[in-house]
C-alpha cells in the first residue's frame, strides 16, 4: 500500500520567517537544541505542536498541547519580562549615523533618531535586544558595545588566555561550542590542554579585531565554535560569524599568512565527543613541532 510522505504544513515557511525560528532541512521547524528545555522553540513565549515541527499522532498531538498550554499559563501568569541579559548600549558622542548597525540587528531593535546637526543617533530598544552583540561587531566607529562584552573585556581575555605562552584560542558560542566543551569536560572527553576557551553570548559579537588581537599575542591558531546551521538562537549570529572568518581568511592569504590558522566548525552543544575531536585536530595542524635536542 503506497501512502503520501508527512510533510511540513504549508504555512510553516512563512511562520518560521516571522518568527525568526529555525527548520529542517525538510521544511519542520526545528526543536531547540538544549539539554535542559527540550520541545521549546528558540523564543520565551513561541510553542510548536504537531505536524508543524514533527510527524505526530493525534495523542501524541494532544500530549504536546497540554504540555505548550502549561508552558503558556506559566508565561503569561509572569505579567512582567524580566531581562536576563543586558541590552546593546550606544555611545551618542562617537555615533556617526551611519546606519551600518540597523540591517545587522536580527530584531529591528536598533533606529536611527534625528538629533540638532547633520548625524542622526543610533537608539537601541532594550525590549527587542537579545544581547546577542552583533551590532557591536558591526559599528565600525565602536560605538555601540555589549555590557559584559566589551571591546576591552574581550581584548583583555584574549591577552590574559595567552599571558603565558602560544596557546591555542576558541571563541565558543555558549549555546554550541562552549556547551558541548563543558560537556567534554564532564565526560572525560579529552582535548588539549593548552587550548584556552573565551566564551561569547553569541558568535555575532566575535569581530576580526579580536581575532587579529589573537594572532598579534601569539596564538598559533584560531578556532571559532558556532551554532549549527539554522539554530543559531538569535537568529542568524552563525552566519553573521561565518561571514566575517571568511572574509578575514581571504584578507590573510592576500598578505601572505595562512588562513588555515583561522577556522570556523559549527557544534552543536550537546556533543562534546564532536568538539574534543575538532579541537584536537586543529591543535595538532597549528601548533608548532617540538623543538630537536
Amino acid at each position: 500500500m503506497l501512502a503520501l510522505p508527512w510533510g511540513p504544513h504549508p504555512e510553516a515557511a512563512r511562520l518560521a520567517a516571522l518568527f525568526h525560528l529555525p527548520r529542517d532541512g525538510a521544511g519542520f521547524l526545528r526543536e531547540r537544541r538544549e539539554r535542559l528545555r527540550p520541545g521549546q522553540a528558540r523564543d520565551d513565549g513561541v510553542y510548536v505542536i504537531g505536524g508543524l515541527h514533527q510527524p505526530a499522532e493525534p495523542d501524541e498531538v494532544l500530549l504536546q498541547a497540554y504540555l505548550a498550554g502549561a508552558r503558556a499559563g506559566r508565561f503569561l501568569n509572569q505579567g512582567t519580562l524580566p531581562r536576563t541579559a543586558p541590552e546593546a548600549r550606544g555611545a551618542a558622542e562617537l555615533c556617526t549615523g551611519c546606519a551600518a548597525c540597523v540591517p545587522s540587528c536580527p530584531w529591528s531593535a536598533i533606529s536611527l533618531q534625528a538629533r540638532p546637526g547633520v548625524l542622526s543617533l543610533a537608539q537601541v530598544d532594550a525590549r527587542r535586544c537579545t544581547s546577542c552583540g552583533n551590532c557591536a561587531a558591526a559599528c565600525p566607529v565602536k560605538a555601540i558595545d555589549l555590557p559584559g562584552a566589551e571591546d576591552a573585556a574581550l581584548l583583555a581575555q584574549i591577552e590574559a588566555a595567552l599571558a603565558a605562552g602560544p596557546r591555542v584560542l576558541v571563541f565558543a558560542c555558549e549555546w554550541s561550542a562552549y556547551a558541548a566543551a563543558d560537556l567534554a569536560g564532564a565526560r572525560r572527553q579529552p582535548y588539549p590542554a593548552e587550548t584556552r576557551l573565551i566564551r561569547l553570548g553569541c558568535s555575532a559579537r566575535l569581530a576580526p579585531d579580536h581575532i587579529l588581537w589573537a594572532f598579534l599575542n601569539g596564538a598559533p591558531g584560531v578556532l571559532v565554535g558556532v551554532c549549527p546551521a539554522g539554530e543559531c538562537h538569535h537568529g542568524a549570529g552563525n552566519r553573521w560569524a561565518a561571514e566575517r572568518v571568511a572574509l578575514l581568511q581571504r584578507q590573510l592569504a592576500e598578505r601572505g599568512l595562512d588562513p588555515r590558522r583561522l577556522r570556523l566548525e559549527h557544534l552543536p552543544g550537546d556533543d562534546g565527543r564532536r568538539f574534543a575531536e575538532v579541537a584536537s585536530a586543529f591543535a595538532a595542524e597549528v601548533s608548532p613541532p617540538p623543538a630537536r635536542r
